[in-house]
């Protein structure tokens, strides 16, 4: 145990320095600074990036007083100047007023989700300064115009419109200005990848040489920084082997470990630091591989329960699906623990990163229909409906338009489609028509069974507000077969959807030893919850039936039995001795039932199967799942072994008194 190791004086590791941005944001008792190399990493550059996000870059940073001394580790979130095209928010056009609100929105989101966990400081409601680096003498500068004042990013339309530029709030590209004391105002790109404009002047003259952006003026936020990732933990769970000096798995060089501290700068005090779990962090460590088995069980429940209580907290607070919950999605803190503490029990989980999830306009009424902001990231946490819907092309028979006195258009259609087209009862089904030289969308739902043929839809709309003009066309089409029309099938994705992906973090967590792949445990799991619904007869619960399918054939507990909490070389039979097959079962039992539509004990019938108004409501099921298993796995490793020897003692004095034969 580390008793009494408390550091006093937090220095930064060697090869690091903590740059202070003070004299650009200001000064307080403690300075926000950044993190940087003294010399850059052939990887990395000069900024530790902890990682990107689909709007911002994430830094290392930190809370510096005068004496340089470090208080705290934290993110510097930078919101970036441009956003991938390749991101389908980009294809739909998301601009620039809407990734700020979006910003503003997720930084409250994670506040009040997890109070303390964001460091207010305005900057999540308006725009930064543009912050650089002068890499020659590492200090934070703030970049100037020739011979005038300070680039700032330019939200100013008229100074936009003026040299022929979008608009800030419906454009996407932005863009600095800088105010001379004589002269007119400049313009200059905020983006190193930014198209050269005439009259704008290029990003690298603006910034100046030997230099590089920080931040690039758009909104900031500084979040407290947890060091290890959610795999990290719960693998050194799994191996029994932890070195708190590996926090930051495949990152270039971290220089913070597990437990917050700066990585020490002799080999001798690393190698002080490497140890077994058992060391240091679990009670029943004395009690053989019975203790550790039981306590590891216990410990990841408590980490999977919790990050189950994040994403239901984030999405109870954004009204809205994350649809972007996988392992990288959660970061672990270690607190400092007291003389004869297990340091493992106070791991505490926390959301790394906010939702992706962007919200459709398809006009009043009706769902809400979302798509992630990165549908390809994720991999197996990801259902596959994320990535996006169908798009075919099909003959569009409008049956009735009807214009009302709000006017609002509605229709009703028939769709004749590919016979591979297939459109779920919930799915939004986008129709785009070209009516006089416009394209004009239609968007509803559509269903098979009022259709009069085979391959046939009966498509019905949202009601859309047009101009006069747009629905007097629309309504020209009435009974007009339109052929070769573009359809967009998009599933309807909600709170469901994240789900999936805590059941597959569940699966990652407690059944994943290196005996068999992530994705073959989640295929096997989904197999054992369709197997066990269809034994469903209302009269058995899910845990009985999950039972008599293992009692009948070994293979699930081979593929699915506790052995698989860690790497000790157990079999499933000595696993299952050692912990209650009921108990084990009940386990499982939770992570199937979190797999939407997979059998019938399945909490949601689909991913888009969620109360609209309380999207949170999903994960209900399964946090009480979970917090009943943990009471009862915490009985196994806090027993009271007092009442055990008392009752010990009772039936000694009975069989000392009328002897074993007469109790046999």
């Amino acid at each position: 145990m580390w008793i009494g190791s408390v550091v006093s004086d937090m220095r930064m590791a060697s090869g690091f320095r903590a740059v202070t941005l003070e004299a650009i944001l200001g000064r307080g008792p403690l300075s926000l600074a950044i993190v940087v190399r003294e010399k850059p990493d052939a990887l990395g550059g000069w900024l530790v990036r902890l990682r990107e996000t689909f709007d911002a870059s994430v830094w290392l940073g930190a809370l510096v007083d005068t004496t340089g001394m470090i208080h705290d580790w934290v993110e510097i979130w930078s919101q970036r100047p441009g956003f991938s095209g390749s991101d389908p928010a980009s294809v739909r056009g998301i601009s620039n007023a809407e990734m700020d609100a979006r910003w503003e929105r997720n930084a409250s989101v994670l506040s009040e989700a997890e109070p303390g966990s964001v460091i207010l400081t305005g900057y999540e409601r308006r725009a930064a300064p543009v912050i650089g680096l002068d890499t020659t003498k590492l200090e934070a500068v703030e970049p100037h115009g020739a011979q005038a004042g300070p680039w700032k990013l330019c939200t100013d339309d008229g100074v936009l419109g003026a040299a022929g530029l979008h608009a800030y709030g419906t454009g996407m590209e932005r863009y600095w200005v800088s105010v001379p004391k004589d002269g007119p105002v400049l313009l200059a790109q905020s983006d190193v990848k930014g198209s050269a404009r005439e009259g704008v002047v290029a990003h690298t003259d603006a910034i100046g040489q030997d230099r590089i952006v920080v931040h690039a003026g758009g909104r900031m936020m500084v979040r407290r920084y947890r060091p290890a990732s959610f795999a990290e933990i719960a693998d050194s769970m799994t191996t029994g082997a932890w070195a708190a000096d590996d926090a930051g798995g495949g990152m270039a060089r971290v220089p913070v470990t597990f437990d917050g501290r700066s990585i020490g700068q002799s080999g001798a005090e690393r190698g002080a630091r490497k140890g077994r779990v058992a060391d240091e962090s679990l009670i029943l460590a004395r009690r053989g591989p019975w203790g550790a088995l039981v306590e590891t069980l216990h410990l990841k429940l408590r980490l999977f329960g919790e990050a189950i209580g994040c994403v239901s907290r984030a999405v109870q607070r954004s009204e809205r699906p994350l649809l972007n919950v996988r392992e990288d999605a959660f970061r672990v803190s270690m607190c400092e623990p007291g003389p004869g503490l297990p340091r493992w029990w106070t791991a505490r989980v926390s959301l790394a990163e906010p939702g992706e999830a962007i919200e459709l306009s398809i006009g009043a009424g009706g769902s809400r229909y979302f798509m992630a902001a990165r549908p390809t990231v994720g991999g197996v946490y990801r259902p596959a409906a994320i990535a996006g819907g169908a798009s075919v092309r099909g003959t569009v028979r409008l049956r009735e338009v009807v214009i009302d006195a709000d006017k609002s258009v509605s229709a009703e259609a028939t769709l004749a489609l590919p016979s591979v087209a297939t459109i779920g009862r919930n799915d939004l089904v986008w129709i785009r028509l070209a009516v006089g030289g416009r394209r004009l969308d239609l968007n509803g739902t559509s269903e098979r069974s009022s259709a009069m043929a085979a391959g046939e839809w009966r498509f019905r709309s949202s009601k859309l507000v047009m101009d006069a003009g747009s629905a007097s066309a629309v309504k020209a089409l009435e009974g007009v077969p339109i052929p070769d029309v573009e359809i967009e099938v998009v599933p309807l994705l909600g709170s469901p959807c994240d789900l999936y992906g805590l059941g597959v973090l569940g699966a990652r967590t407690l059944l994943v030893n290196g005996e068999a792949s992530l994705a073959v445990v989640v295929d096997e799991l989904q197999s054992l919850a369709r197997e066990a619904g269809a034994l469903a007869d209302g009269s058995t619960s899910l845990v009985q039936r999950i039972q008599r399918l293992a009692n009948n054939d070994r293979r699930w507990a081979e593929s699915l039995g506790p052995q698989r909490l860690t790497d000790a070389g157990l079999t499933a039979d000595s696993a299952l001795a050692m912990i209650p097959a009921e108990l084990w079962w009940d386990v499982v039992g939770a992570l199937v039932r979190m797999f939407p539509g997979a059998g019938a004990d399945a909490i949601c019938r689909d991913l888009g199967d969620a109360p609209e108004s309380s999207p949170h409501m999903v994960f209900h099921s399964t946090m009480e799942d979970i917090e009943r298993l943990l009471v009862r796995t915490r009985s196994l490793v806090v027993i009271d072994w007092g009442h055990n020897r008392e009752v010990n003692s009772v039936i000694r004095g009975y069989l000392l008194k009328h002897g074993a034969s007469e109790g046999a």
